[in-house]
């Protein structure tokens, strides 16, 4: 191997070191909060985790521009293996991700809308929530959007772009918006 593929190396294990120093960070700034020792925070990520939040990283890896915001009721359990830049995850209620599951850029998982006051007009602070949950080993395209109260089977693929506002079966593929699912498998 040649000085310039050592010094490569070398410099990758450094920032993976890095980003796994700075999830394990999140243990001391925040209360409530589990991180996996292998779990890696890139520069740029936003996390809030709001007092009386639980936060549970699992072994994955978070790129840069990413967002993650945690409610004071809210439970977060981000087990996956990668969520993509510029992604935003909140959860005010409860978003699971399952271990294996790949989230590619510009995604959105929320689990809340605002909520409608009695005359009709949008209240800038109260949510209405409904658990997300997103199964095992799936994968996200780019710019998908996982809407509060929707339940993706472990296996299941959503295409590029898609807005999921239901729930998906085990190991389909839906893409479009709203999505649906592709031939004849379920959705």
């Amino acid at each position: 191997m040649d000085a310039r593929s050592l010094r490569r190396r070398a410099a990758t294990r450094l920032r993976v070191r890095l980003e796994q120093a700075r999830a394990q960070a999140l243990t001391l700034r925040f209360a409530g909060v589990r991180v996996h020792p292998r779990a890696r925070l890139a520069r740029g990520v936003r996390v809030d985790v709001a007092p009386g939040g639980r936060l549970v990283l699992g072994p994955c890896a978070v790129a840069g521009g990413t967002v993650i915001e945690v409610g004071p009721a809210g439970r977060l359990e981000l087990l996956g293996d990668f969520v993509g830049p510029g992604s935003v995850v909140v959860a005010r209620r409860s978003v699971r991700v399952g271990p294996g599951t790949l989230v590619a850029e510009m995604c959105v998982l929320r689990d809340s809308d605002h909520a409608r006051a009695s005359d009709g007009t949008i209240d800038p602070v109260a949510h209405d929530s409904a658990p997300v949950t997103v199964g095992a080993h799936c994968w996200l395209g780019a710019r998908v959007t996982v809407l509060k109260g929707v339940s993706l089977g472990d296996g299941s693929t959503a295409g590029a772009g898609a807005v999921i506002t239901r729930d998906v079966a085990a190991g389909s593929t839906v893409v479009g918006v709203p999505a649906r699912a592709l031939g004849g498998d379920g959705g």
